[in-house]
């Protein structure tokens, strides 16, 4: 199985499984490496030409995922093994913290928000609630609104990023980035 990881629409590169390895190893595009505003993803993943190794790589990816009790209410809902890094990586991975996404290689990159032309609501999930549900039970409705928009925040404590319409009450006009925190 291989990943893409992205940085808005341009790919930075890709992560893949070999046999001997338990989680991705990752290699930077040459495309991107060639571009002279190409970045890291990670000091601890140095601009290069070498594959990183699933062991070198796997500190900063794993990083990206939720962690403890959250992690445990992801795998459950995803009917996924809170050990599996790898499998949550796959399914979490389109929005993830920070500035990348991480899809399968027969998906597209998210549309970059800053060009889109489409209207607003198009880019958000409406609460029908507002946060009252969140706040009743945030240990089931956090992991089920990250199923849902497959966002991956990392940390020990269930997290959802938010976006509150201006324009309504408090208590209403509550949504989810669609794609992402980018």
């Amino acid at each position: 199985m291989k990943l893409n990881v992205f940085r808005g629409k341009v790919k930075v590169g890709s992560l893949d499984i070999l046999p001997d390895e338990p989680f991705y190893g990752f290699t930077y595009d040459s495309g991107y490496l060639a571009s002279p505003s190409a970045l890291p993803v990670s000091l601890s993943l140095p601009l290069t030409e070498s594959r990183y190794r699933g062991i070198e790589a796997q500190p900063y990816f794993e990083g990206l995922l939720p962690e403890g009790d959250a992690r445990d209410a992801i795998a459950r809902r995803l009917g996924i093994s809170r050990r599996s890094s790898a499998k949550l990586l796959q399914a979490l991975g389109r929005d993830c913290a920070g500035d990348i996404s991480i899809l399968d290689e027969t998906e597209s990159p998210p549309p970059d928000l800053n060009q889109r032309q489409k209207k607003e609501q198009d880019m958000y999930l409406p609460l029908e609630d507002g946060i009252l549900r969140i706040a009743e039970n945030p240990h089931e409705e956090i992991p089920r609104l990250q199923e849902n928009t497959r966002l991956s925040l990392a940390g020990g404590q269930g997290k959802i990023a938010l976006y509150h319409d201006d324009t309504e009450h408090i208590a209403q006009g509550w949504n989810i980035p669609l794609y992402g925190l980018q």
